[in-house]
């Protein structure tokens, strides 16, 4: 297993060259200017840029989940325009990046900018997606305070479980809830366990 303190460097590199290389931030501002039609909450749900996925990417890289040739099939829930699979599906050890999103808007603008693999969906239920397919499934906003009633929580964590393969990996990435908080029993119902638990700063 790599340092974590070294993945977290790796993976700040790997992203600051994609966003350079990809022009995400130029796309999304211009994207937001341009469309009329777009509310506010759709405004700031298209503010996902590389960066943004930076605990992610280095829990992947410490777990050692993208060597090359693993052929890694990763989730990306609530993905938006999908600029994190984007980035995945290039990478040697990813063999697919599913971008997964209600927003069908979002979801046009990610194709238009290179991405090649997204569903619109509900990840509620992933009814879209079959079972013990993944490999990784990566999740946004799951346990902010209030995002989602817990019914649906329950749900969507019984849905990770069903597609993730057996010894696949949840990813839960979140912003502005307590660290603190201890959501163990959800997990469990679902039949799932947390492994580990990491506070990294990222963009948000």
């Amino acid at each position: 297993m790599a340092d974590g303190a070294g993945s977290l460097e790796r993976a700040r590199a790997l992203l600051a060259a994609f966003a350079e290389r990809d022009g995400s931030a130029g796309r999304v501002v211009a994207a937001v200017a341009s469309d009329r039609g777009l509310g506010y909450r759709d405004a700031v749900d298209l503010q996902k840029f590389p960066e943004t996925y930076l605990p992610a990417l280095a829990l992947l890289l410490d777990l050692d989940l993208l060597r090359p040739g693993a052929g890694r099939r990763v989730l990306h829930l609530g993905a938006n325009h999908g600029v994190f699979c984007r980035f995945l599906q290039d990478d040697p050890g990813v063999s697919l990046a599913l971008a997964l999103d209600l927003s069908r808007r979002a979801l046009r603008l990610g194709c238009s900018w290179g991405l090649r693999a997204a569903v619109q969906a509900d990840a509620v239920a992933m009814a879209a997606c079959r079972s013990g397919w993944a490999d990784v499934v990566l999740a946004e906003s799951l346990l902010v305070p209030g995002y989602w009633p817990a019914a649906d929580l329950a749900r969507c964590l019984d849905a990770c479980a069903r597609v993730l393969r057996p010894g696949g990996i949840l990813i839960i990435q979140e912003w502005g809830f307590d660290p603190a908080r201890v959501f163990a029993p959800e997990l469990t119902d679902a039949g799932l366990r947390e492994v580990r638990r990491v506070t990294t700063a990222a963009l948000t």
